[in-house]
């Protein structure tokens, strides 16, 4: 058994293809992250979850990390791969930008790409309010794995 904690973050919003700026889809993202005792200094946590994408995937597996940059750049970087319903394997790369102007408002949003081999195929726009993701992300906290 490895030592660390565990965590569930859900995250959800819209993105739109790059094809079809004006078609906004919903996209929602279950996350459950494990942050490992030995990658403390590297501080970033491995996750696993479900991504739900209208027209691109219906509740598909990820696997990936979230990194925690806050000090070097104020940033939490969110890295996941999944396999679309085509079978095609897509890279999502998001990001929060914490800024000290709203802190509140930069926390809550992940601004993210998705990335079909190396072309960027869409964009994304998840939304997470403090006020309900704070307390369930605290109520799922679990030692262990």
């Amino acid at each position: 058994m490895r030592l660390g904690v565990t965590f569930a973050q859900t995250l959800t919003g819209t993105y739109h293809r790059l094809s079809d700026p004006g078609e906004e889809l919903p996209f929602e993202v279950r996350l459950r992250g494990f942050f490992p005792v030995s990658s403390v200094l590297r501080r970033v946590a491995e996750l696993e979850g479900v991504v739900r994408a209208e027209g691109m995937a219906t509740r598909r597996a990820l696997t990936g990390t979230l990194a925690f940059r806050l000090v070097e750049g104020g940033r939490l970087l969110y890295e996941f791969r999944f396999h679309g319903d085509d079978g095609s394997e897509r890279r999502f790369q998001g990001e929060t930008e914490v800024t000290l102007r709203r802190p509140k408002a930069s926390l809550e949003r992940v601004f993210g790409r998705i990335f079909l081999e190396d072309q960027e195929e869409a964009r994304v726009i998840l939304r997470d309010p403090l006020e309900k993701s704070v307390p369930r992300i605290l109520r799922s906290l679990r030692a262990g794995r």
